[in-house]
């Protein structure tokens, strides 16, 4: 799995943190394909991609902060 993914939105290519739920393609929640809100497909990153979705890193940073170690669950 890469770290990036590219969605197509209204014709601009954003990039973003792979979904980890089933039902989206990115961590923010954007469906992949969409046309109704103007997604149009996933783009495969080049080598070293970065991300640049804002709330994609806000995710993942508030996940971060959490410090859950796998003992937290049951």
């Amino acid at each position: 799995m890469s770290k990036a993914i590219g969605i197509t939105v209204d014709g601009f290519v954003e990039w973003h943190a792979p979904g980890v739920v089933s039902d989206y393609g990115t961590l923010c929640g954007y469906d992949a394909n969409d046309p109704g809100i103007g997604t149009t497909g996933t783009v495969e990153p080049g080598r070293g991609q970065k991300i640049t979705c804002e709330q994609c890193k806000a995710i993942w940073e508030a996940t971060q902060a959490l410090r859950l170690r796998s003992t937290d669950f049951a």
